[in-house]
């Protein structure tokens, strides 16, 4: 699969999970509201590096904004800027998941239910 292609799938999901998104760099970002854990309801920023095989790769990790610091560090500055920050947290289950948005938005839920 060219990489216009994974790309433009992942926009395309992104999108039909009811995102708004702009593209900065290779890094889909759009608002989301924290639905779960100790930062329920809080409205943040969320970035997305678009793996150009995807679905064959996940995003490697998710790019806060504001750079809300994980328990378990491995929390990394951003290229988006110093509001923002990057979580190291990849998908370690992707090869066996239904390699959807949809799987890999369930995965960043998860990571925000451990705050």
């Amino acid at each position: 699969m060219n990489g216009a292609v994974g790309t433009d799938e992942f926009l395309r999901q992104l999108r039909a999970e009811g995102h708004e998104v702009a593209m900065h760099d290779g890094i889909a970002t759009f608002g989301f509201t924290i639905p779960i854990g100790s930062r329920i309801g809080e409205e943040i920023r969320v970035g997305l590096h678009v793996p150009p095989d995807f679905p064959l790769s996940p995003p490697p990790g998710p790019h806060l904004s504001p750079a809300i610091q994980h328990p378990d560090g491995a929390v990394h500055g951003s290229p988006l800027g110093t509001e923002w920050c990057y979580w190291s947290r990849p998908f370690q289950g992707w090869a066996s998941s239904t390699r959807t948005v949809r799987e890999y938005m369930a995965h960043f839920r998860h990571l925000l239910a451990q705050l």
